[in-house]
């Protein structure tokens, strides 16, 4: 069995720069930005519009990628997070996103 505990109340990761906001189009193949070297694992939400994303550094689309849906919230570990590559699946989608320490 895989398991990781964490702490049940997160920590937000005081050397975070900013939390990071993301534009993302149709064609716009976005990553994240660079994350703060204490940073485990980050938290986001999907705004406006549903993304395509993938994690082997081919471009998403709707013939590639998964899909993570507007108005839902997501935790990733940040290596995870690191080589993720979002698109629009129409108009402009908004990432919001937050760096955690356990």
């Amino acid at each position: 069995m895989n398991s990781k505990v964490t702490n049940l109340y997160p920590r937000i990761n005081p050397n975070m720069a900013d939390m990071q906001m993301l534009s993302v189009s149709t064609t716009g193949n976005t990553p994240f930005g660079a994350f703060d070297k204490d940073t485990l694992y980050v938290s986001f939400d999907v705004q406006d519009n549903d993304v395509y994303v993938t994690y082997d550094g081919e471009n998403p689309d709707a013939n590639l990628g998964h899909i993570l849906y507007a108005g839902n919230a997501y935790t990733w570990h940040v290596e995870t997070a690191k080589v993720a590559i979002f698109n629009a699946v129409s108009g402009t989608a908004i990432i919001a996103c937050s760096e955690f320490t356990d």
